[in-house]
């Protein structure tokens, strides 16, 4: 009886091992067909900025300026810079910081030839079929030669040197748009970055040495602000949406699937650590779950706009749905893992956060093109306005908004000058009492919450004038 029992399942143990076998085949099959997909980049995304380089003579060109001074800005001391910058003439090595900032004269006049050049001739040629190469060492330094500029700024105030401090924040502010090109949003975030050094330092020779510079030269600094706010003073993402288009070409093949070797290679590049990095094999398998091509071209898409419309709103008008980011971070997390909505997720959360440094710089901005007025309305006048509307039109044609909470830049008139003032982080008025982390935006959720956890950091103004100095 047992043992015509054991026939009996005898054809069906082999029917489930030949469906086993035949599965098994399928799904090799089915590996090997996907690891063959190839990408097949074909549009080089990066050519419309190399053009602006094409379009003009190479004596027009900065980089290769650029390149003599990138060469020899390691010579300098960020930390020796920044104690000219702070003004730290009690720091035990002040005269070793100023002999040091002195003795690079040399390499910022050949900056400063640089940043006189109307192009920047890009030098960032693509490597391996992508868009941009990212370069540390090179954003190293040219951190490092704005940290110069800036220390000199300093010290040419200290000095009664006008016309080197004007000259040195102009080549702050046309340094910022070379580094800025091509604009992708870490080269942006840069020249964002080096623009509010300007700004910042502009704000301190007005607050700490009112006559130094003459109607001439605030208009000289005037002209210089003016010309970033005309060319856009924020993040544009044109060349953030050129590179995710790249991303698309680089990953999925002409037919829209994603190819293995490409992810493999793009994650590995540009994002070491997101997929496994020691299989393509492993890579493969997510491929099976990865959505096609035109639903995350869609996505991305509409990601992006909405990132580039946030970064021309003020910031009072931003709304607090961060909806498509928590849709796209939940995607994220499902099982089976689709790999293209991890990379996304590593990708355009920070694109979109990296907005509200628009509008940050926007109303730096802003208020530096207020202190500019204030400065010349006194050296017109003899004396500080009691109010912004008593300055000449033609010096402050309108005043500015409070992108924190829409009202006009707030500015009083006391018995120690000019303060002027947006209520910042909070977005109540405190008076013009500082904060260091005041310049932050974040929804109101998050606010409330940081307020209450860190009230020393985050409850106060935002203070241009005079600018308030924070223990570290």
């Amino acid at each position: 009886m047992a043992e015509h029992a054991k026939k009996k399942r005898r054809p069906v143990l082999k029917a489930l091992l030949a469906l086993v076998v035949i599965a098994g085949l399928a799904f090799t099959a089915k590996l090997t067909a996907v690891l063959g997909r190839r990408p097949s980049p074909s549009i080089d995304y990066a050519a419309p900025f190399r053009q602006q380089a094409f379009d003009t003579s190479e004596e027009d060109w900065a980089w290769p300026i650029y390149q003599r001074v990138f060469a020899k800005v390691d010579h300098a001391s960020p930390e020796l810079l920044e104690i000219v910058a702070e003004g730290d003439d009690a720091s035990a090595r002040w005269d070793e910081a100023v002999a040091h900032t002195r003795s690079l004269h040399w390499l910022m006049e050949l900056a400063t030839e640089a940043t006189r050049k109307p192009v920047m001739g890009w030098p960032r040629e693509p490597t391996g079929g992508t868009m941009i190469s990212p370069d540390p060492d090179q954003y190293r330094r040219e951190r490092t030669l704005a940290r110069l500029l800036d220390a000199d700024a300093a010290l040419a105030a200290v000095d009664g040197d006008a016309d080197r401090v004007v000259t040195r924040i102009r080549s702050l502010m046309a340094l910022g748009q070379h580094l800025g090109h091509p604009p992708v949003l870490l080269h942006e975030l840069i020249r964002l970055s080096v623009h509010a050094k300007a700004i910042t330092r502009l704000l301190h020779v007005l607050a700490n040495f009112p006559d130094l510079l003459d109607e001439e030269r605030l208009e000289q600094v005037h002209n210089a602000m003016s010309e970033v706010r005309r060319r856009g003073a924020g993040i544009s993402y044109e060349g953030e949406r050129l590179l995710l288009k790249d991303f698309l070409q680089q990953v999925y093949t002409e037919a829209g699937t994603v190819s293995p070797i490409g992810l493999h290679r793009y994650a590995n590049t540009y994002m070491p650590g997101v997929l496994p990095s020691d299989s393509t094999v492993v890579t493969a398998l997510l491929a099976l779950f990865a959505s096609d091509r035109d639903e995350v071209e869609s996505r991305v898409e509409a990601f992006v706009d909405r990132s580039a419309e946030l970064a021309k709103t003020p910031l009072y008008l931003w709304p607090d749905d961060r909806s498509d980011i928590d849709a796209l971070r939940a995607d994220a997390k499902r099982f089976p893992a689709d790999p293209s909505v991890i990379l996304l997720d590593t990708m355009l959360p920070v694109t979109r956060y990296r907005a509200d440094a628009s509008q940050t710089l926007q109303q730096g901005l802003d208020a530096a093109i207020v202190a500019i007025a204030l400065a010349r309305h006194r050296a017109a006048k003899g004396a500080w306005p009691a109010t912004l509307d008593e300055i000449d039109k033609t010096l402050l044609p309108e005043i500015p908004i409070d992108r924190f909470d829409g009202q006009p830049l707030r500015y009083h008139l006391t018995d120690e000058g000019p303060l002027l003032y947006s209520v910042g982080y909070d977005t109540d008025d405190d008076n013009g009492r500082p904060s260091s982390h005041a310049h932050h935006w974040a929804t109101s959720s998050h606010r409330a919450s940081q307020l209450d956890a860190e009230p020393e950091l985050y409850d106060g103004d935002w203070v241009f004038l005079p600018p308030p100095t924070f223990d570290n």
